[in-house]
């Protein structure tokens, strides 16, 4: 049999830098793109960081004062050093975990394959960061305060782990090892962590080392390798500390919202976040998921697939070179378990989002790395620059798209918010003092000027009559116009407003005023008042 196809040296060199170049694109763009921190639940996120600097609520933060968190606080823990270093308003700083996320997902693409991928002198990893990262999946989450890019660091890690320890259990007189108990330990902090992240969707990595072991060792489950034993309960400790957490603070939102919403609910579809339909609504939606995962991981999504095709040749697999059968074949097996797994797990639930394919996209990545290089036609060999010509054309795409802003309210919506709540910080920075919203709206305006509390007149009264200065952060619709002097006024006190700074008109909707100013307050006496 003919041997396949070498890469060139010039071009694996060239492969590492173009995929530091798309790394660089990718930020930068983001980066210094409009702001979309007002998109999708990010005010959440965002408000759940602020209510953990401002009032330490580590175990359930609150939104807005009223609004405990839906999602488990491992991605706020980590945003709020960054937060407190950089200020509540730098988006980079809520964005962080998420962008930090983003770069160990490269890096490690790039450094994976470098003692397994024998045949093209390691070029398999850089064209696999080169797919990551002109993905459309990637280039949004990969710069945005929601749990999902953490999300998949963390079980892309547990699935190298994973395989790893797997690989070591191949053989049949496999005896643990203080290595081989790291790795366990290493894999089940993956799964703790996960479930810290966003809840259930951490089950995603034991089913996924269950259903590789048996592709890789031939046994199921792996038990001596896997550590199931002592492996499971330290994990369900360790998520199982938080649930206990919560429930001492506030056991109803547990049950109604925690469980019901965002786990039973979506799963059955009863419940807001289920899409509806039932068992019905399931069926008909089986293909969502596939769908999501061929368009939004298109074009690279055809080669992942095509991949999985050419696994299934038995003539294909039997052509790999001894070194390679060895090393790297079961690296692609257990990408396609666990692509797979993903697509397969998350179908299970009537709630379908594109958003929840995301930790199967560095394994898939690998994989269409692999076909491009690997099997016929043996593309990314042929014709060498298809795979950077395809990046440069997607990412181009993306960047032109992310800076027309069409799905936002109004162009540069999101920078003026940014750019009032930065003048806002550095004039209450001269003077401090607690800072008071009122009809602000639902948004992430309040927690980028630092504040975690109700919004409404009440709590005004409540700083009036506390009798010291503080800010007021006041939104004003053309169908609720502000009388401050009359309004301000409660049991013999009164405060005199003296303007600061506003912002620039904000289009009308059911949660945004029409602008937002900020005055300081300073309480006067009766005797001032008359």
């Amino acid at each position: 049999m003919a041997e396949p196809p070498q890469l060139s040296v010039f071009w694996c060199r060239s492969w590492q830098f173009i995929a530091l170049i798309a790394l660089v694109w990718l930020i930068a763009a983001r980066v210094f793109g409009p702001s979309d921190l007002w998109d999708q639940t990010q005010p959440k996120t965002v408000s759940y960081t602020t209510d953990i600097v401002v009032n330490h609520h580590w175990v359930l933060p609150v939104e807005r004062g009223l609004y405990p968190a839906t999602k488990p606080p491992l991605y706020n823990w980590v945003a709020a050093p960054f937060v407190k270093a950089m200020g509540f308003s730098s988006e980079i700083a809520h964005k962080m975990p998420s962008l930090i996320a983003l770069f160990l997902c490269w890096a490690l693409l790039m450094q994976l394959v470098r003692k397994i991928d024998h045949r093209h002198r390691g070029a398999l990893g850089p064209l696999a960061a080169i797919a990551l990262v002109a993905c459309y999946p990637v280039f949004k989450l990969g710069y945005l305060a929601r749990p999902d890019m953490l999300l998949t660091l963390i079980c892309f890690v547990g699935w190298l782990v994973a395989v790893r320890i797997l690989l070591r259990a191949r053989n049949d007189s496999f005896r643990p090892t203080a290595g081989s108990r790291l790795l366990a330990f290493s894999f089940w902090i993956c799964v703790a962590l996960a479930a810290l992240t966003k809840g259930p969707a951490a089950i995603l990595l034991p089913i996924a080392a269950f259903s590789m072991s048996r592709v890789l060792t031939g046994r199921w489950l792996a038990r001596g390798a896997l550590a199931w034993r002592w492996g499971l309960p330290l994990c369900l400790i360790i998520a199982g500390s938080w649930i206990f957490a919560v429930w001492l603070v506030n056991p109803e939102h547990l049950r109604e919202e925690l469980w019901f919403n965002e786990f039973y609910g979506r799963v059955m579809g009863t419940g807001p976040e289920g899409r509806g339909g039932g068992f019905v609504g399931w069926i008909t939606s089986l293909g969502h998921m596939p769908g999501y995962f061929m368009i939004r991981f298109a074009p690279w999504s055809v080669g992942a697939l095509a991949a999985l095709f050419a696994l299934c040749s038995r003539k294909f697999r039997d052509s790999f070179s001894e070194v390679d059968r060895e090393h790297l074949l079961p690296w692609i097996q257990a990408a396609v378990v666990y692509v797979v797994v993903v697509i397969v797990l998350f179908s299970l639930s009537t709630g379908k989002r594109a958003d929840y394919l995301a930790p199967a996209l560095p394994p898939a990545a690998l994989l269409a790395s692999w076909w491009m290089l690997s099997a016929k036609p043996y593309l990314g060999v042929r014709i060498p620059w298809a795979g950077p010509l395809i990046a440069i054309i997607s990412l181009g795409a993306m960047t032109y798209i992310n800076e027309q802003e069409k799905i936002a309210p109004k162009e540069g919506f999101g920078d003026s918010i940014m750019e009032f709540a930065r003048t806002a910080n550095h004039i209450i920075a001269a003077k401090p003092a607690p800072i008071v919203c009122w009809d602000v709206g639902a948004s992430h305006l309040q927690a980028m000027v630092g504040c975690s509390v109700v919004d409404g007149k009440e709590q005004v009264h409540q700083q009036l009559l506390a009798g010291e200065p503080f800010w007021l952060l006041a939104g004003q619709s053309p169908s609720t116009p502000f009388r401050f002097q009359t309004l301000l006024t409660i049991d013999n006190s009164a405060g005199q407003l003296t303007f600061q700074t506003e912002s620039d008109r904000l289009p009308r909707d059911a949660v945004w005023p029409e602008v937002v100013r900020l005055f300081r307050v300073e309480p006067l006496t009766v005797q001032q008042t008359e």
